[in-house]
Parts: structure tokens; C-alpha cells; sequence
């Protein structure tokens, strides 16, 4: 009976202790009377203590309580708040206020104080990733923030964060956050001013929140996760998050990646935005909108360092077991005073079954080549030679919708590759034995066997200074040059390749073989030109692989005409040339129409000759069908040099004209040179027609010692 009578005691308090709390909401929300209403509150400590304890779900301790209405939300205030374990003896946390919000509607629906929100105001954290990757929340005292507590040891629970993330509404305000991460030895950051939200239905959470950050990280950080899985076990996570940062130092932010010896970063600030997927704790997706300022990196392919003004643009990635996607669209680059194209990148991973390798996809819209090889002679990707080599082209040029595919093993590139890309205005300087060329345009493709480039120009500069003399101007450029990787090294082949200029037409085919193991190339070379000027053909002769008196005869014996059709041919190794042991041939031959030529310093020069003009690395040799020779007409003349070392002209052909032309002829050449004043003072008349053969030693310095002519009247029909 006496039990009974205890227990019908401890209800009707308990009934009692309820009625005055909804006392207390009722006049927060009629009269905002609340405070009159407890004002006597400190009788009541104890029983407050119980309904804070029933509204929280947890033992507390608290100095006081209040009322008042928030909004239209009658709000119950506890001040200064201790949150105890489940036994009661332990404190998890302290804070400053807890406001727990009233749902009325569902209060007068089932008869008793049902929680809505819950505010809590100064409480302070340590959230604590261990060593596997699971989190665990702890509080702390203010004055003890800079000794986080220790992660839980084997028997004990993470009850804090069981308790926080149980809550159906809940928001933290005006916090401190200490995050400490045991997977990086325990690196530590601190979190002051911390705003979050948290929504819990069972094991879907969404937690959200603004961090003000300390000034050497950055401005601010803005969340947004929304999970399904066990909060407190990441590797259970699946759903989305989203993250904003303002001006982030990445300097100091780089601390919390694992270090990798070589890599750092001395500056650089980040705005980002981020939307990503997660599924049992992996990134499936992940896109954003990031851009990074004043950026120093090192790392160890990088010589030296390596800046970027400005790095930013549009992202997308996505992941899955198979394969790996990276999309980044409006990518911008400013590096000191270079500003590069707006830009498109796919970056795409398929990873190989069971022993396969790997391949890596790579395609770019556009980018110029003079800043990608900047950026590449930064970095030790290439061998010394190659840089080298690199650094003398100086590549310039706008490369678009570049497709590059490579093997790879473990993150280490494998020879099979295939590569395929259009440019415009491609130009390299000449270095070593390769030569220039500037504003070529085409398409090529490659891998590592094969490969092919096409090449279509209406304007570009070919540059072979160990050929030309200057670089020859093209007003046409196309044709087709292709490589194939054989037993004993490469093979280059180019068919028809055109090449037009405001003095000469030509069609060229070529097969160069270069050999695996050094050796000296083999060329076969065939040329056609058609169309050209003679007098401007000093520039197109290749007079560095030709013997100096070559050279100097056709500078001087081709003055003027029209060459209507030619052609060069060159075989043989390039270590044989000139070939004097005949290892191969070199051939120059066309055909001219009013060609004047000077065929030697001193000789009355042929004019309007048709005439067909050869030479060889050794001689040259030309045949004149007809030309003029002073007032007479040539025929079928040969003029040759046999060998250039020896310098013996032979001339031999048919002269009909006057008897003057002949002696003037005579007198004006080497032959008669003393006899000029006789000839001058005489009046010389008559028809002649004259055959002529000449072997004459041409040297200066044998002219000189040569006697003069005896020159009778009456005796020029022959010589």
C-alpha cells in the first residue's frame, strides 16, 4: 500500500513538473511570461535538471534554465550546460546554452513537450580520425584546446558522437573544432567560430555549416554533406557533399597531405567550389569550379620551380573500379606574361584485367606549342639530349584536338602510344642536321611504329642552313610524309610532296632510311621543278653539300632565262657524299629557254640560249641547242667542266655569223686578249661559219702566262 502510494506520489510530481513547463511554453508563446512564471526556478534545480536530461536524452548538469520565443518556436533555454555519460559520472562535454525548440502541433497532438530543435551554443570538440580511418568526436575545455584528447582506447565508446549525430535537428553555434588526423602522425588544426547544422534520421545525416578559418589558412569554409551509413565510419559513407573555400593558403593546407618527398608548395592561393558523389566511402564523382592564384610548386621532375599566375577552369571526375574520367572544361593558364588559350582537357584511365597494362587517354582542344615547351623545360621528363634538342627547335604553333593514348604499368608509362593532332602555323628552329620551317599547317598521327604527317600551306618558311644559304619562302606547301619502323631502324618516306614559291614549282619524293645502330643514313632523293626564274636561283642551290668552284661557277654562269623543267636527284649514304669513290649519284639537271649564261669570268657571254644544264658533285655540263653570241648564232656547243679540282673547260660547238662577232669573240676571251687594239683599229667584214673546240686550262694564274694570238687578215673561215 505504501508502495502505491510512493508511486501515485512520484507521478502526480512528475505531472506537475510537466504542466508547469508547458506552463512555461504556453505563456512564451501567448504572453512571453516565462520568466515571471519560473522566477522562483532554483527550488525546482533538480527536476529542471530532469527535464533537461529527458528533452536531451542524456544526464546533464545545468546552472539554469529559461524560456522564450524564437520566431513563432517557443524555445526552452538551458544555460551553461554539462553533458554527462550514461552513468552519470563522467562529463563528455560542457557548453554554453542549449535552445531546445518546441513543435506545438505535434505537443497538442500527443499530449506531451515534443523537441523540434536543438541549438547549442560555445561547445568545444576534438573530432579525431584514427589510424584506420574511423572518426571520433571528444570535448574539450577551453583552456585545454591545444591538448586534444586522446583517441578512445580498446573497451571504450565514442558515446559523444553517438549522442550528436542521434539528435533529429540539431545546430552547433559559435563553436571550436580541434580536427586531429592519425593517418598524417597526428597533424592538428584548430576551427574557431564553427557554425553547423546537422539533420539525423536514422543513418542518414546531413550535416552543413561555415568555418571562419585562421587567417594563414584562408577566408572561410562552406559544407554541405548529405550521407547514408554510419557517421562515425567514413568507409560506410554513400551520397553527396558539397564544399566552398575561400582564398585557401594552400601552403599551410598542403601539411595535411601525407608528405612526398620532392613535392611542396611555397604559395598559392585556391577558391574552389565542389560537388561530389560518394559510395561505401569511395569518390565515384566529383566536379567543381577551382581556380588558384600565385602558385610555387616544387616537385621532383620539376627543375627548379615551376609559377603559375593564374590556374583555373571547370572540372568533372568520375571514378569506378574500371576506369577513371577527368574533364576539365575552360581551363585558363596565365605564367608570367603568357596568357594561353581557353582550353578544353579529357583525361581518361582504363584499367587492364588480370596481367594487361593500363591505358591512359588524353584529349586537348587546343594549346600552343611554345607554351607547353616552356612548361616542359621545366620539368626532367626528357633526357639531356632531347632538352637539349628541344630547347634549339623552340616548337611555336597552335596544336588542336590533340588525341594522345598511352600503356601504362603502375603509373609508369609503357612504350605503346598512339598520338594524333592538327596544327597550324607550325614552326621549329633548324638544329643540328634538322631544319627549320615556319607557318606549316596539317594533321599528323603516330604510335610507336608508325606514323604519319600531312602537311597544306598556303604560306611557310623552310629554313636548312646546312643546305641554303637563307631560308626559302614557300607560297605552297603539301604532301605526305610517313615513317614505319623496320628490322635495321626507320624508314621515311615522303610521295609528291609540293612546294611552290614566287620563283620555282617542284614535286619531290624521298625514302631515307636511318639506321638502329648510328650508322649513316641512306637518301634517295628525286626532285622535279618546273616554272622557274634563273635569275634567282643562287638561293635554291645546296651549296653547302657542294664543292665551293660549283658553287661559285653557277653563282656567276646563270644570269637570267626561264627554266621550264628540272629535277635533282641524290642516292647514297650521307657520309659517302661526295661521292668520289662512286658510292652514289648526285644529280642537278634542267632544261632553260633564254638563258643567258656566263659560263666563264672573262668569255662573251651566250645569250637567248635553249639550253639543257647539268652538274654533279665532280663537274658540270652544258649542252646549247642554239643561242647568241654577241650578233651570231650558237648551235649544238657543249660547254663542261669534267672535274671541278682540275677546273679544265671544254668547249666545243658551231658558230655562224660574221667574221667580226668571231674576232671580237677572240679578243674579249682569254684566247686574244693583246690582240684588242687590232681588232679595233681594223675594219673586219665577211660571213663565218666556225667550229670550235677548245681544252683549255681556266685558272687565272695560267691565263695570264698564255702568249697572245697572231692575228693575220684574211684568215679567220676557221680555228
Amino acid at each position: 500500500m505504501m508502495t502505491e502510494k510512493l508511486s501515485i506520489r512520484k507521478r502526480i510530481r512528475r505531472v506537475v513538473l510537466y504542466s508547469i513547463v508547458v506552463l512555461v511554453v504556453t505563456a512564451a508563446v501567448l504572453f512571453s511570461l516565462a520568466r515571471v512564471l519560473i522566477s522562483d526556478v532554483k527550488a525546482y534545480h533538480l527536476d529542471i535538471e530532469q527535464i533537461a536530461s529527458a528533452f536531451l536524452d542524456h544526464p546533464v548538469r545545468i546552472e539554469s534554465m529559461d524560456a522564450r520565443l524564437v520566431g513563432l518556436t517557443p524555445t526552452l533555454i538551458f544555460n551553461r550546460v554539462r553533458l554527462l555519460d550514461k552513468t552519470g559520472k563522467s562529463e563528455l562535454v560542457s557548453f554554453e546554452q542549449a535552445q531546445l525548440g518546441v513543435a506545438i502541433l505535434a505537443s497538442l497532438r500527443e499530449e506531451k513537450v515534443v523537441p523540434k530543435k536543438l541549438v547549442i551554443e560555445g561547445i568545444n570538440l576534438a573530432v579525431i580520425r584514427d589510424k584506420s580511418g574511423n572518426i571520433q568526436i571528444q570535448g574539450l575545455d577551453i583552456p585545454k584546446l591545444d591538448e586534444p584528447a586522446s583517441p578512445l582506447s580498446v573497451g571504450q565508446t565514442n558515446e559523444l558522437a553517438e549522442w550528436l549525430f542521434r539528435r533529429g535537428h540539431m545546430a552547433l553555434r559559435h563553436s571550436s573544432v580541434i580536427w586531429k588526423d592519425m593517418q598524417r602522425g597526428g597533424v592538428k588544426r584548430q576551427f574557431d567560430d564553427v557554425n553547423l547544422q546537422l539533420i539525423n534520421d536514422g543513418d542518414e545525416h546531413v550535416l552543413s555549416g561555415k568555418i571562419s578559418l585562421p587567417l594563414k589558412l584562408g577566408n572561410q569554409l562552406e559544407f554541405v554533406l548529405d550521407i547514408k551509413g554510419d557517421i562515425q565510419h567514413p568507409a560506410d559513407w554513400g551520397g553527396e557533399f558539397y564544399l566552398r573555400g575561400d582564398a585557401i593558403n594552400l601552403a599551410e593546407w598542403q601539411k595535411e597531405l601525407p608528405e612526398r618527398k620532392g613535392f611542396g608548395i611555397s604559395s598559392g592561393i585556391l577558391d574552389i567550389k565542389l560537388w561530389g558523389e560518394l559510395q561505401q566511402g569511395n569518390l565515384e564523382h566529383l566536379s567543381g569550379d577551382a581556380t588558384v592564384y600565385k602558385v610555387l610548386a616544387t616537385a621532383p621532375f620539376v627543375r627548379g620551380t615551376v609559377d603559375f599566375r593564374m590556374l583555373g577552369g571547370l572540372f568533372d571526375y568520375q571514378a569506378s573500379e574500371q576506369e577513371q574520367l577527368l574533364a576539365i572544361e575552360r581551363l585558363q593558364v596565365i605564367r608570367s606574361n603568357e596568357v594561353w588559350p581557353e582550353s578544353r582537357i579529357s583525361l581518361h584511365k582504363y584499367a587492364g584485367e588480370n596481367d594487361e597494362l593500363d591505358e591512359v587517354e588524353l584529349l586537348v582542344d587546343k594549346f600552343l606549342l611554345q607554351n607547353i615547351t616552356r612548361l616542359l623545360l621545366k620539368t626532367k621528363f626528357l633526357p639531356q639530349s632531347q632538352h637539349k634538342q628541344l630547347q634549339q627547335l623552340q616548337p611555336q604553333g597552335e596544336v588542336r584536338n590533340l588525341n594522345l593514348r598511352v600503356k601504362t604499368k603502375q603509373n609508369e608509362f609503357s612504350e605503346p602510344f598512339f598520338l594524333q593532332a592538327e596544327f597550324e602555323k607550325l614552326a621549329t628552329r633548324p638544329s643540328g642536321k634538322l631544319p627549320g620551317i615556319s607557318g606549316v599547317n596539317g594533321t599528323v598521327w603516330t604510335n610507336a611504329e608508325q606514323g604519319k604527317l600531312e602537311m597544306y600551306t598556303s604560306s611557310a618558311i623552310f629554313d636548312a642552313p646546312r643546305l641554303f644559304r637563307a631560308p626559302l619562302k614557300l607560297e605552297e606547301l603539301r604532301g605526305i610524309l610517313s615513317w614505319k619502323q623496320q628490322p635495321e631502324g626507320w624508314q621515311f618516306l615522303a610521295e609528291d610532296i609540293h612546294a611552290a614559291s614566287e620563283d620555282l614549282t617542284t614535286t619531290s619524293s624521298m625514302q631515307l632510311d636511318v639506321p638502329a645502330k648510328g650508322g649513316s643514313p641512306y637518301l634517295d632523293l628525286q626532285v622535279a621543278f618546273s616554272e622557274g626564274d634563273a635569275s634567282h636561283a643562287s638561293p635554291y642551290y645546296p651549296v653547302h653539300i657542294m664543292k665551293a668552284p660549283l658553287v661559285k661557277w653557277l653563282d656567276k654562269a646563270i644570269i637570267d632565262g626561264h627554266i621550264t623543267q628540272g629535277g635533282v636527284i641524290f642516292n647514297g649514304r650521307l657520309s659517302d657524299f661526295p661521292f668520289k669513290q662512286q658510292q652514289g649519284q648526285f644529280l642537278v639537271e634542267f632544261t632553260g629557254k633564254d638563258l643567258e649564261l656566263a659560263y666563264y669570268p672573262g668569255w662573251p657571254r651566250l645569250s637567248k640560249a635553249n639550253a639543257l644544264v647539268g652538274f654533279t658533285s665532280k663537274g658540270m655540263a652544258i649542252d646549247i641547242k642554239n643561242a647568241r653570241l654577241i650578233n651570231s648564232q650558237v648551235s649544238n656547243t657543249s660547254i663542261s667542266v669534267a672535274n671541278f679540282a682540275s677546273a679544265e673547260l671544254k668547249i666545243a660547238g658551231s658558230l655562224k655569223g660574221t667574221v667580226k662577232d668571231v674576232a671580237t669573240f677572240l679578243v674579249e676571251s682569254p684566247l686574244a686578249a693583246n690582240a684588242a687594239e687590232f681588232v679595233k683599229q681594223q675594219r673586219i667584214e665577211g660571213e663565218a661559219s666556225t667550229k670550235i673546240q677548245l681544252q683549255y686550262a681556266v685558272a687565272l694564274r695560267i691565263l695570264r702566262h698564255l702568249p697572245p694570238a697572231d692575228f693575220q687578215p684574211g684568215t679567220w673561215q676557221h680555228l
